[in-house]
């Protein structure tokens, strides 16, 4: 009986030894942190929301608030949410089931087989109706067009933040495209060309001026759209296309800028090190409880996560990592733009 007590003993605190002797060796190994390269101290900065991205005069701010509810503008709901008086749950804003009707009556230009201007003027009475339900939401967006700057900053601040409702931007722009094409037969081409260049130079500015992965694919996807929307009417209506030969926003290549990720990569990996900083914080208070999380667990998870978090290391490493996805993309964007 005694040898099998003994050989019990030693099953039960083996386990257990292994365990404390685990813990033991990560609080030692974590328990210096290296010294923070003076590169990646940005990594550690929190987002601030500026003076100049709440100015009037940035278009970010309709671009965010276009879902703002009925008689409320976009620009004072955008600065509302950029400024995070709402929660998830509580932000009001409008609804896209009526934007199902519409979504029947469009033209792709990305997937038609047949020209888009053509598609819609045999449609014109019942597009210009359906367009007509929009004209509060279209009208924010035609201010948008026209806003001098776009500086996106703060749109995921922390982990508990909601995404913007960019879905209403993409379906403006879509709007904006069909009013585009049905002018293009309809209105003067000099009008038409205007029309081009003002949503082409708002969308190279939002390119350039995006600061999360999701807000740069948005805008990637919005522009990819107007050009092919631009190849219809340039097939369509040869009056127009002349007009386009001198527009600028169509001609000049990409810039720096524009094309680069270096933005996105930076801020999504500040995004990463603050989300783990709140995770890390003293005063992180789980002492209420709550149906997802129990105190006990809360207090737990935060007090070891304290200790074995390292931040200084892991911004080092998140800056190589940028650097690195940097210069990957950097090298396929310059093959793609000799055409390799």
């Amino acid at each position: 009986m005694k040898g099998f007590l003994k050989v019990l003993a030693w099953v039960l605190i083996t386990p257990a030894m292994l365990a404390l002797g685990w813990l033991f060796a990560a609080f030692v190994l974590n328990a210096f942190d290296e010294q923070l390269p003076a590169q990646a101290a940005h990594l550690m900065e929190p987002v601030v929301i500026g003076p100049d991205v709440l100015a009037n005069d940035n278009g970010f701010l309709i671009a965010v608030g276009l879902s703002a509810p009925n008689g409320m503008r976009a620009q004072d709901y955008g600065r509302a949410l950029v400024e995070r008086r709402f929660s998830g749950d509580e932000r009001p804003g409008r609804s896209m089931e009526a934007d199902q009707i519409y979504a029947v009556i469009e033209c792709n230009p990305l997937a038609s087989l047949v020209n888009c201007v053509r598609v819609l003027g045999g449609r014109r009475d019942a597009v210009q109706a359906a367009l007509a339900a929009y004209a509060e939401v279209d009208a924010d967006y035609a201010r948008l067009l026209v806003a001098p700057r776009y500086l996106a900053a703060g749109t995921l601040p922390s982990a508990e933040a909601p995404l913007p409702a960019f879905q209403w931007l993409v379906r403006a722009a879509v709007r904006e495209n069909d009013r585009i094409m049905l002018g293009a037969i309809a209105e003067p081409a000099a009008t038409v060309a205007q029309r081009i260049e003002r949503k082409l130079a708002q969308e190279r500015r939002m390119l350039a001026g995006a600061d999360t992965l999701v807000h740069k694919m948005i805008a990637v996807a919005v522009l990819r759209r107007t050009l092919a929307t631009v190849a219809h009417v340039i097939a369509e209506a040869p009056a127009v296309a002349k007009e386009l030969l001198g527009l600028q926003a169509l001609t000049t290549p990409l810039s720096g800028t524009e094309l680069s990720m270096t933005r996105v990569f930076e801020f999504e990996q500040r995004f990463l090190v603050h989300t783990l900083l709140e995770r890390t914080a003293p005063w992180q208070d789980y002492s209420a409880g709550s149906a997802d999380e129990p105190a006990w667990s809360g207090r737990v998870g935060d007090w070891f996560a304290a200790r074995l978090y390292r931040r200084n290391e892991t911004a080092r490493i998140n800056l190589e990592w940028v650097q690195a996805l940097d210069r990957w993309c950097s090298t396929q964007i310059g093959r793609m733009a000799a055409g390799q």
